[in-house]
């Protein structure tokens, strides 16, 4: 499945810059949500181009929606230009509190 291309989406790519922020959001912070204020775009505005409803934006930024399926999580990820890990990164997947430091 492909997500549908609409002239909005070339605007609201986060630059590389908005990409190491992102990246550096502490853990538990809903970095969709963050995405959206870095690409300053609304709920509405992204689940409209990406065919979801606004309940489902917020309720996926806010980590109330447990099982999202992979090609949700990728036209996420897509939509922003970043890696699915960048938006929904997992426990594993998280520096130990040592190597932050080093960072």
């Amino acid at each position: 499945l492909t997500p549908r291309r609409t002239s909005c989406m070339l605007y609201t790519m986060l630059t590389n810059t908005h990409k190491k922020r992102l990246k550096r959001s502490a853990y538990g912070t809903p970095r969709l949500l963050k995405a959206l204020e870095l690409a300053g775009i609304t709920q509405q505005t992204l689940a409209t181009d990406l065919g979801f409803t606004q309940s489902y934006v917020s309720d996926v930024g806010r980590r109330r929606y447990g099982d999202m399926s992979l090609i949700n999580a990728y036209r996420f990820a897509e939509y922003f230009g970043v890696m699915i890990e960048d938006l929904f990164p997992n426990e594993k997947s998280q520096p130990s509190s040592t190597e932050r430091r080093k960072v």
